[in-house]
C-alpha cells in the first residue's frame, strides 16, 4: 500500500514540476524538462533562475501527507529484531522516582520518569538501547544490563548496570548510584 501511495506521489510532482517550454526547445533544450518553477508568469523564463519558495511551497504538502501515512511503518521500528537482546515483560512500562503516585498516560513534570520498551529505555532526554542483558538473581528478580546511549560520552559506554525488580519497585545502579523507581498505573 504504501509504496503505491510513494509511487502516486512521485507521479504527481513529476507532472506538476515539468511542463514544455517552446523557448526551451528553440534553444536546443529538452522542453519536457524545464523546471515549472523556472518560468515566470505566460511561460517566460525567469533569467535562468528558479523560484525556490515556490518549489518548496508546492512540495512541503505532499511531503507532510507521506511523513502522517508512513508513521505507523516507522513506530513498529522500535521493536527488537529476533534473537537481539531485550528488556524482560516484567520491566516494560512507565516508571518514576517520585514518592506520589503516577499515570502512566499522563502529563509529567519529572525528569526521572523512565519508559521501558523491549528494545529502548527511554528517559527524560536520553533513549539507552539495550546491549546485552542476563538475569542474576531469580528473588527478587535482577539482570546485569547493558546499554549504549544517544548522549552518554563514548569512555562511558557498555558500563553494566544491575536492575532489581521487587513487586512495583525497580532500583537500578551501577554501584556508585542508586534509583529506586515505581510502577506507574
Amino acid at each position: 500500500m504504501t509504496s503505491s501511495i510513494m509511487a502516486a506521489l512521485r507521479r504527481s510532482v513529476a507532472d506538476d514540476d515539468y511542463r514544455t517550454d517552446p523557448a526551451v526547445a528553440e534553444a536546443g533544450g529538452d522542453p519536457r524538462r524545464t523546471p515549472t518553477s523556472a518560468r515566470g508568469r505566460g511561460g517566460a523564463r525567469l533569467g535562468g533562475r528558479l523560484n525556490v519558495m515556490e518549489d518548496v511551497m508546492r512540495i512541503c504538502p505532499r511531503l507532510a501527507i507521506t511523513l502522517l501515512l508512513s508513521t505507523p511503518l516507522l513506530a513498529s521500528a522500535a521493536d527488537p529484531a529476533p534473537g537481539q537482546p531485550r528488556f524482560p515483560a516484567e520491566m516494560l512500562g512507565v516508571w518514576d522516582a517520585y514518592p506520589l503516585a503516577c499515570v502512566d498516560d499522563g502529563p509529567s513534570d519529572s525528569d526521572m520518569r523512565i519508559q521501558i520498551t523491549p528494545a529502548v529505555l527511554h528517559g527524560y532526554e536520553n533513549n539507552d538501547t539495550v546491549r546485552s542483558i542476563k538475569p542474576i538473581a531469580e528473588s527478587p528478580m535482577a539482570w546485569r544490563v547493558v546499554t549504549i546511549s544517544d548522549i552518554a560520552p563514548e569512555e562511558i559506554q557498555g558500563e553494566a548496570d544491575i536492575y532489581v525488580l521487587r513487586g512495583d519497585a525497580l532500583t537500578i545502579t551501577n554501584g556508585e548510584r542508586a534509583y529506586t523507581y515505581r510502577r506507574c498505573r
